[in-house]
């Protein structure tokens, strides 16, 4: 056995990855875990015999596999830490004691730093700045996966597949296409759906009122950013552009389809037979071919297509 070493403040739930901070001081430093598989992803550990003003430091680049101490161990979970007090606070995640509360809008935080980071938010304090564009960010975390965006860094390897992604959410997101997880469903129409900005969107289908008009075209929106990404249309303006291969397009979302024309990317699966599609409306497409549905009808001669373009043919 290696010698052991003490999380400060850790995080582990199973089947889970949970990012904490060291310590109750102003400290950017963390550590990801997943139980019972234990890697570290950080700057510093506490180890043995060292207390929370003492660190050493190990390689972020490497999967290190780590034996947890048992001098002040979690009934719980059993996780080790390096003093009583690091266990008191640790234990908070079991007990849901947030004793940390935000004085501006009443927030609460179960740690002293987490409630010093959600502070910046009112104060609109960004102290952390990205050394290749400049942008400010509240936390280190957050500046450190921004710079990913810089360095094409994609350090979440979806193990079904291969694929890479710069962010975590982003892979658990991907996952959804291999294993067909919709947790997400209208009360409406009960249609289910594997992301909640999908579920947002689909609601918009359900509601009558749309108050943003367009004032050239007098198009009416749900909501003021789809009139902003519509405006876009006739002013010509096309904010996001392809690093790639340079083409422009009017709003973030057809940006990040286009980019799958280069990278290969089909997230979009089929579960009747597995075939992978880049765009979700190629998949229903495909689908149909499955189910034998035609939705599009012929008012004139009364034929069904399972296609508009071929209705209109």
């Amino acid at each position: 056995h290696g010698p052991h070493i003490y999380i400060d403040n850790a995080e582990v739930n199973q089947g889970q990855e949970k990012t904490t901070y060291l310590g109750e001081t102003d400290t950017d430093y963390k550590v990801t875990l997943q139980k019972e598989n234990c890697h570290i992803d950080s700057d510093r550990v506490l180890s043995v015999g060292e207390s929370n003003t003492k660190t050493s430091n190990v390689e972020t680049t490497e999967d290190r596999s780590i034996q947890l101490g048992t001098s002040f161990t979690c009934g719980v979970c059993g996780i080790g830490f390096a003093s009583s007090r690091d266990l008191g606070r640790h234990k908070r995640i079991h007990t849901g004691e947030e004793p940390y509360t935000c004085d501006v809008c009443g927030s609460r935080f179960a740690h002293y730093t987490n409630l010093k980071t959600h502070k910046r938010i009112h104060t609109g304090e960004k102290p952390y700045k990205c050394g290749v564009c400049g942008i400010g960010f509240y936390d280190c975390s957050t500046l450190k996966r921004h710079n990913r965006t810089h360095t094409g860094e994609k350090p979440y390897v979806c193990d079904m597949c291969g694929a890479g992604f710069a962010q975590c959410g982003d892979l658990k997101r991907h996952k959804k296409t291999h294993t067909g997880e919709r947790s997400y469903k209208c009360d409406i129409c009960r249609l289910e759906f594997s992301e909640c900005s999908l579920l947002k969107a689909h609601k918009r289908t359900h509601t009558v009122a749309k108050p943003f008009k367009c004032d050239i075209c007098d198009l009416g929106f749900a909501i003021c950013s789809e009139l902003n990404s519509h405006k876009r249309v006739h002013t010509g303006e096309r904010l996001f552009t392809c690093d790639l291969c340079g083409v422009g397009f009017y709003d973030g979302s057809t940006l990040k389809r286009h980019k799958r024309t280069h990278t290969g990317e089909k997230p979009y699966v089929c579960d009747m037979c597995g075939a992978g599609f880049a765009q979700c409306g190629d998949l229903k497409r495909h689908e149909r071919t499955h189910t034998g549905e035609k939705p599009y009808k012929c008012d004139v001669c009364g034929l069904e297509f399972s296609e508009s373009t071929l209705l209109k043919a």
